[in-house]
């Protein structure tokens, strides 16, 4: 090649760089590009403001476990472990040090002839603490359930997930007796005619309970008890 031709070359590849820069500070996901000496070449604008550096100064060329993972040195999962992480669950470490949820992919990409990580996450920060807020919440029905002096049990997809005491105590039946739907029509209800029309019943009141604000009917049964009575 001619100088002129090399020239021309150098300046095509940067500005496809410079380029390539202006696209990844753009998109709305964080963006981390780190070689494979685990050394942080660059981050774009949604990383710094989730990691809470105010430039890329701050973080380029440090180590990636110092400075925004908390794999431990010769444990991390893409270069020592090999791991493929796509669109899995982890931690960010911010500059504070402060652990942020993420849900995180790393591809293995090639730029100016060097293999690099290209990573990308989002912050899912709002998702875990709805998560933990439901999981509080069916905690404390399922504590509601336990300690209720009436008979109670729950149900989730015709599988009872929950039989209190006072159903055990009056019923004998225990999770392990009746753990589906089927098993309870059965047991509780061992004449074939009977038990037909009190699962026809069911649904019946089922299907108008969802369509009157979930007010359900109540209705007299006969039950037979784990001990035939």
């Amino acid at each position: 090649w001619s100088i002129a031709q090399r020239k021309r070359f150098d300046e095509e590849i940067q500005k496809a760089n410079k380029n390539m820069k202006t696209i990844i500070d753009s998109m709305p996901t964080g963006i981390l590009i780190i070689g494979k000496d685990k050394k942080i070449r660059s981050a774009n604008q949604a990383a710094l403001q989730l990691m809470e550096y105010k430039s890329e100064s701050e973080i380029a060329g440090t180590i990636c476990h110092d400075s925004i993972c908390s794999a431990q040195i010769g444990e991390c999962p893409i270069i020592d472990k090999g791991q493929i992480i796509d669109m899995s669950n982890r931690l960010l470490l911010t500059k504070k040090g402060q652990m942020i949820p993420i849900l995180k992919t790393v591809a293995i990409v090639t730029i100016n002839n060097e293999e690099v990580l290209l990573e990308s996450f989002i912050d899912i920060s709002s998702q875990k603490e709805a998560e933990n807020k439901l999981r509080k919440s069916e905690e404390n029905l399922r504590r509601l359930i336990e300690n209720s002096p009436l008979a109670m049990a729950s149900t989730i997809n015709n599988k009872i997930d929950i039989i209190n005491n006072r159903f055990t105590e009056l019923f004998g039946y225990s999770n392990k007796d009746i753990p589906t739907m089927n098993d309870w029509y059965h047991k509780a209800f061992p004449q074939k005619k009977y038990r037909k029309q009190i699962i026809e019943d069911w649904n019946k009141k089922v299907a108008k309970a969802a369509n009157n604000d979930g007010k359900f009917t109540p209705r007299e049964v006969t039950i037979t008890c784990k001990d035939g009575t």
